[in-house]
């Protein structure tokens, strides 16, 4: 529903889960890609907080050294951890995002969320906001050679990520 728009169907269903399962972590994570969706930051922070601290108690407090997103039952840790540091990007707060994002490329090397290039868009100094549009404006052209040259630039700086992952 969220995808395609519909909020409230949305909203209906991510309570339904919730009623079902109180620490059912892709609930969290919808409800604050929702609360996100609608501009409501604050509410998507809480949303988000609530699915990474019940990430980090299913752990136990200890991360463990890889988090394949290819096994489907890591991904709602991946997104809550990924949600959790956009949130602290939005509020402009880039060390927190940018430990987020590194524990995210540690547990998941292959990378399939695409954080290393967030990780340059941040490293170039590129709010939150700007970052969201170029996306929008490469997924709506089919064109990431703006971010692919980003990533380039960044990475031969930083060395942050080893294209031995790919």
């Amino acid at each position: 529903y969220l995808a395609e728009g519909d909020t409230m169907h949305s909203l209906v269903c991510f309570k339904k889960a919730l009623d079902l399962d109180d620490k059912y972590v892709d609930a969290y994570n919808g409800f604050g890609n929702l609360y996100m969706l609608l501009e409501d930051y604050q509410k998507s922070k809480e949303y988000y907080r609530k699915a990474y601290l019940l990430t980090k108690k299913h752990f136990k407090d200890f991360w463990p050294t890889e988090l394949p997103w290819g096994i489907l039952g890591n991904r709602q840790y991946l997104r809550a951890i990924c949600g959790f540091a956009l949130c602290f990007w939005k509020e402009n707060n880039s060390q927190e995002t940018q430990n987020l994002f590194k524990l995210l490329m540690k547990l998941n090397p292959s990378d399939n969320q695409g954080i290393r290039f967030c990780v340059a868009a941040l490293l170039e100094g590129i709010s939150f906001d700007e970052y969201d549009k170029m996306q929008e404006k490469a997924a709506e052209k089919g064109d990431y050679s703006e971010m692919d040259e980003l990533f380039k630039k960044q990475n031969n700086i930083h060395k942050f990520w080893s294209y031995t992952n790919e």
